[in-house]
């Protein structure tokens, strides 16, 4: 799941000149102590040159005009928030350098961290300790779905059907509640769907995410009213359920103990698709929540830059880019 975006956002004229910097970011030979207005290490040893880390970027002061340029052909496993703004003529300015830049080389903003310390937790699941959020994972650059209900059948369907529609369209008064059949929900009121993901299709063009609050009656109750009516007929899935990991190809990341099941807090559990060992591949967690973070009112140019596997397009924030669920 890879975007690579160039925006420019210009806003808020200004007639004022401004005297511009151009700082550099080089994650192999940059170092945080430097003054970044440097593109090489100056010096033997070396007593300036390009910063080295988005931390750095995220701390300094931007003025209109200045421009912070990546070197091509590396990668920084973290998220680049630009609170400065820039005005119309004299935008902020996130771009690359270097001589060998060319369309398969950009440099790479990526969301996910790389994963490590594999143990086998039971059967084909392997465990690794993660202290952030994930937001989704990747092998070997593919991506995984989180675990899910139902899991598809070949020739069959994702999802399960809703038995009734809701009365109105939001915000009526039972359209936070959705009816599964009688058969789906004779197995889901003996199994733990509270605070699971629900995902419902409303329209056709657009599932719609939402959380689990319990059962009521025979009725699943919703965190949130849908935007559309829930539909009789139409379809819906879970997801974030440790019990749901009963397939190749799905994970489940433990925020606390479970006893029950017997999961560690910050855990992620993963079952790969071919059942082998994730020790040998390279995996990959989103922990972040976008790749790019600006407000919406800056004067912003972002060019030439390959933002990966963030975790999000929601909030108040402008993101580069948006990441759909799956791929």
């Amino acid at each position: 799941m890879k975007r690579i975006f160039s925006c420019v956002l210009l806003i808020v004229a200004s007639s004022v000149a401004f005297a511009t910097n151009t700082y550099y970011v080089d994650s192999v030979n940059g170092s945080d102590r430097w003054s970044g207005v440097q593109a090489v290490p100056q010096g033997t040893p070396a007593v300036d040159g390009p910063w080295q880390t988005i931390s750095k970027v995220n701390s300094a002061s931007l003025s209109p005009g200045d421009a912070i340029l990546f070197r091509c052909g590396e990668t920084w496993r973290d998220q680049l928030v630009v609170t400065n703004s820039g005005v119309h003529g004299f935008p902020v300015t996130v771009g690359r350098y270097g001589a060998d830049c060319n369309a398969a080389n950009k440099p790479v903003i990526n969301g996910a961290d790389i994963v490590s310390g594999w143990t086998r937790f039971s059967g084909n699941i392997y465990m690794a300790k993660v202290s952030n959020r994930v937001r989704q994972v990747f092998v070997d650059g593919r991506y995984v779905p989180l675990a899910h209900y139902p899991n598809k059948i070949t020739g069959g369907s994702a999802f399960l059907t809703i038995a009734a529609s809701s009365t109105s369209s939001y915000p009526g008064t039972n359209s936070n509640y959705l009816t599964p059949s009688t058969t789906d929900f004779a197995f889901l009121s003996g199994v733990d769907i509270a605070n699971a993901g629900i995902h419902i299709r409303t329209v056709e063009w657009s599932i719609e995410d939402n959380t689990v609050v319990g059962e009521s009656g025979s009725a699943i109750k919703l965190q949130n009213s849908p935007v559309n009516a829930v539909k009789k007929g139409w379809g819906y899935y879970l997801d974030n359920k440790f019990w749901m990991l009963d397939s190749p190809g799905e994970w489940f990341w433990s925020e606390t103990d479970d006893t029950a099941n017997g999961l560690t807090a910050q855990t992620l559990y993963i079952w790969l698709p071919d059942n082998s060992d994730p020790a040998s591949h390279v995996m990959e967690a989103t922990v972040r929540e976008n790749g790019i973070s600006a407000t919406n009112d800056q004067a912003l140019n972002i060019d030439n830059i390959a933002v990966r596997n963030p975790g999000s397009n929601s909030g108040p924030s402008l993101l580069f880019p948006c990441s759909p669920r799956g791929s």
